[in-house]
């Protein structure tokens, strides 16, 4: 096996949870890998953000509230790339004095572009983002091994706004 390249562009975005001054900043990502032969000298992203995340069809940028405790979320797929598989991890926002921590409330695996919440995820009263990430993977099949990886692999983030049940 050859030498792998992995290009990664990162974003972030600051999350208050109620009564801080600090905040969490959550990265969204953008990258691929491939062997180092496989990469082009006029190298294009390979996957964009999965696009218009909403939660039970309210767009997601902006803060909601009363969303219930087993929302849906809805997602259309990203621009550039073809994912295989999408990863959504709900992170809640938790205070500690000043500052912002999140703890993830759940990690999610599905080729499909929505996905409900299941009960005993979310809790009244709380408050939660969305991580979603679309990617695309060689190696074996997605159904067959979810967790194995392979080359080549790209993958890009989209974060949402707050939520709240």
């Amino acid at each position: 096996m050859g030498r792998a390249v992995e290009p990664l562009t990162r974003y972030v975005r600051p999350y208050f949870a109620t009564g801080t001054s600090l905040p969490y900043i959550a990265n969204a990502n953008l990258g691929s890998a491939d062997l180092l032969s496989n990469f082009p000298v006029d190298f294009r992203i390979q996957m964009s953000p999965p696009q218009n995340v909403s939660i039970n069809g309210q767009i997601a940028t902006g803060d909601l509230s009363g969303v219930g405790l087993t929302p849906t979320i809805s997602w259309d797929p990203p621009e550039v790339g073809a994912p295989i598989y999408y990863r959504v991890t709900i992170r809640e926002l938790v205070a500690s004095g000043t500052q912002t921590f999140a703890s993830t409330r759940g990690r999610f695996l599905t080729a499909d572009t929505s996905l409900s919440v299941p009960p005993e995820v979310l809790a009244d009263g709380r408050r939660y983002f969305i991580a979603l990430a679309a990617i695309n993977r060689g190696g074996p099949d997605f159904q067959q091994a979810p967790l194995q990886t392979g080359l080549p692999f790209a993958f890009a983030t989209a974060l949402t706004g707050t939520f709240a049940p």
